[in-house]
C-alpha cells in the first residue's frame, strides 16, 4: 500500500513509500537527491521515522538501488535519522539496500552503518 505522506516527486528525484505488511516501512530512492531538494528530503526523513514509531514497525527498508546522487547535505539527513534512531530508544531497525554500482554508496552508507552498527545494516542486491 503506498503512503501518499511519504511520496514525493520534484524534479529528478523521487521517494516512493509503502507498507509491504503491518510492521514494515518501505522506502524507494530514486534518481538525484541535490541541493534543490535537500529541505523536502530532510522533512521527509522525520515523516518517516514518525510514522515508523506511531505504528510500532519494526523494520524500515530504504531501498538505494536507483539513487545516483546524495548531496552531502541529503546524506546529513541520513545521519540525523541515525541519530533519531540511537536519541529516542527507537524499537525498529533500517535496512539499506544499496547499488554495487555506484561506488560512493559503498563508501558512505557503511560509515553511516558504523554509526549505529546494532540499527542499521547494508545490504547488496
Amino acid at each position: 500500500m503506498i503512503i501518499k505522506e511519504l511520496t514525493i516527486q520534484r524534479d529528478a528525484f523521487s521517494v516512493l513509500g509503502t507498507r509491504p505488511a503491518p510492521n514494515r516501512l518501505s522506502i524507494a530512492l530514486e534518481g538525484s537527491a541535490d541541493m534543490r531538494v535537500q529541505s523536502e528530503f530532510a522533512t521527509m526523513i522525520y515523516k518517516i521515522h514518525d510514522e515508523a514509531r506511531r505504528n510500532h514497525v519494526s523494520m524500515v527498508t530504504v531501498n538505494m538501488q536507483k539513487l545516483e546522487f546524495l548531496s552531502s547535505g541529503c546524506f546529513k539527513g541520513l545521519c540525523t535519522w541515525v541519530r533519531l534512531l540511537l536519541e529516542r530508544g527507537t524499537p525498529y531497525k533500517l535496512c539499506i539496500v544499496s547499488n554495487p554500482s555506484y561506488h560512493w554508496q559503498s563508501r558512505s552508507l557503511q560509515a553511516l552503518r558504523l554509526l549505529a552498527p546494532e540499527h542499521v545494516t547494508i545490504e547488496k542486491p
